[in-house]
């Protein structure tokens, strides 16, 4: 039984399966060579923001959702479970921008390390005013 009814609530063996594969993409989007310096991608605007930017944003807008689903089931307090999941959320974005850094077809950024976060963070304001 979920202890906040008007929270967001996925069962827990969808919450694992969810969970897994968003990770699994995250990790494969991080670390394979699809998208070099010189990709069209960078050269895109919308409203004066790049494209991939917004894609960064929008590629982590889901983790606050998924992390809460998969803690929720747990028997933690409400504001620790918060405090917990957004923080998880937030070292997991981070780490993936900072493991660009190692390697040779990408590049560490800072404005997509802030992307990453910023989606983190709309991700849980979206999920608190649901």
């Amino acid at each position: 039984m979920n202890p906040h009814p008007h929270m967001f609530s996925i069962p827990t063996k969808h919450a694992n399966k969810l969970i897994a594969w968003y990770l699994v993409i995250i990790l494969l989007l991080t670390l394979l060579p699809l998208n070099g310096n010189d990709s069209k991608l960078n050269h895109i605007y919308i409203v004066e923001i790049r494209l991939d930017y917004l894609a960064h944003l929008a590629l982590y807008l889901p983790i606050g959702f998924l992390v809460r689903a998969y803690l929720q089931h747990r028997s933690i307090a409400s504001l620790k479970l918060f405090v917990l999941s957004t923080i998880a959320s937030l070292v997991f974005a981070s780490g993936m921008e900072y493991v660009q850094f190692f390697t040779t077809w990408w590049s560490f950024n800072i404005n997509d390390l802030i992307a990453n976060n910023m989606g983190v963070l709309l991700g849980y304001l979206l999920l608190i005013v649901i």
